[in-house]
């Protein structure tokens, strides 16, 4: 008996004679190494079939790239469209609430008792054509209506005041912008207006009246006049919204206006 070969020892300390060296053995302590042998029909991917399928795997990737980056332009320029919406909604909505709300100020009837511009005498609608007193290069009367408070889009340099005037401006230029003041300043008949714009995107109106007798509308790219030559409030004013890609319009209800309504600066 050999024991100096580690089979032999481990055979004569357990008394067994099958004791088998462990697979991870080192062939440098004596065990032999053991390696498993493919089986038959078993073989590995050949060089073709290894770059046939990268190939197909770098197809694969390159579509799913253009998909993923075309919906992501595609989205992008839905993006904008729903955000111009949204600001359009947003300008005239404001508008019309604001309309809406405008107060009504009672005046002093006139000497004779008649009706002036068709109202009930005394009385004035607060949504009216007018100017701003200070009269600084205005020129054409503005659509404007009056506030008891002050909205939150205004930004004063201090705080907030009441009895708020404002004047809806369009400008080729600018877009639609508001003027505002108020009477409760130092400075309301000489100063001019604030100005804060609403769109950059608005386009010139559409002035629209109502005929009731003929029961139609007429569209007038400026405001129309009475027998007197003054011009006249219009019933509902169409407003064009354009963006480089899209294009819409809405349309502002001047509530209160009755056909031969005339507007005046509240002095």
């Amino acid at each position: 008996m050999n024991l100096g070969n580690p089979i032999e020892r481990k055979r004569h300390a357990t008394g067994r004679g099958d004791v088998r060296p462990p697979l991870s053995a080192s062939p440098a302590r004596g065990w032999p190494r053991f390696t498993r042998i493919a089986a038959a029909g078993q073989r590995g991917f050949t060089l073709i079939e290894t770059l046939l399928a990268l190939f197909l795997a770098a197809i694969v990737l390159v579509s799913v790239n253009l998909f993923v980056f075309s919906m992501g332009e595609l989205w992008g320029r839905g993006g904008d469209d729903r955000l111009f919406d949204r600001h359009v909604n947003g300008v005239t909505r404001f508008l019309q609430n604001s309309i809406d709300q405008a107060t009504m100020e009672m005046r002093p009837a006139p000497e004779n008792g008649a009706a002036e511009g068709g109202r009930e005498a005394g009385r004035l609608s607060s949504t009216y054509l007018g100017e701003p007193p200070s009269d600084r290069g205005f020129g054409d009367p503005y659509i404007t209506f009056e506030l008891l408070e002050s909205p939150g889009i205004l930004i004063w340099p201090e705080t907030p005041l009441p009895f708020i005037v404002c004047y809806l401006e369009f400008s080729p230029d600018d877009g639609l912008s508001l003027l505002w003041h108020s009477r409760l300043e130092e400075g309301f008949e000489d100063d001019p207006p604030r100005r804060t714009l609403l769109s950059p995107f608005a386009r010139e109106p559409v002035f629209e009246y109502y005929d009731p007798e003929t029961e139609s509308w007429t569209e007038r790219p400026d405001f129309e006049r009475d027998a007197e030559g003054e011009d006249m409030l219009p019933d509902r004013v169409r407003i064009p919204f354009a963006s480089e890609k899209r294009q819409t319009e809405r349309v502002i209800t001047l509530i209160g206006n009755k056909r031969g309504a005339l507007g005046a600066a509240i002095q």
